[in-house]
């Protein structure tokens, strides 16, 4: 089957967490049958790492605050992640998803 995406969520989710004015530090996308949504937004990476599950596959996207005292910058990470439940075809189907996220949120890989 061919995977598809609600491109305006994810975006939208993914904007959110570039911009620094905003609350939202994660997003996290998963699959909903064959499609692509944001499945969760949120604050701290202990709430980020607990949406992800052993028996699905799924996309994060979060900043993370580097420096010291006097020079502080934003670094995002763009995570793909398969739980290890997670069947063979599956996983292959992957590097064809992750290029279908890439065309959403481009602008961090150029």
């Amino acid at each position: 089957m061919i995977t598809s995406m609600d491109r305006e969520s994810v975006r939208e989710a993914y904007e959110e967490v570039r911009n620094n004015l905003c609350d939202n530090e994660w997003a996290v996308f998963k699959f909903d049958s064959t499609e692509i949504i944001c499945a969760a937004k949120g604050i701290g990476f202990d709430d980020f790492q607990q949406q992800f599950m052993d028996d699905e596959r799924a996309f994060g996207y979060i900043r993370i605050a580097m420096g010291d005292e006097m020079s502080k910058r934003s670094k995002f990470l763009f995570l793909t992640w398969i739980g290890c439940d997670v069947g063979v075809m599956q996983r292959a189907k992957m590097s064809t998803d992750k290029s279908l996220m890439k065309e959403v949120i481009s602008v961090s890989f150029n």
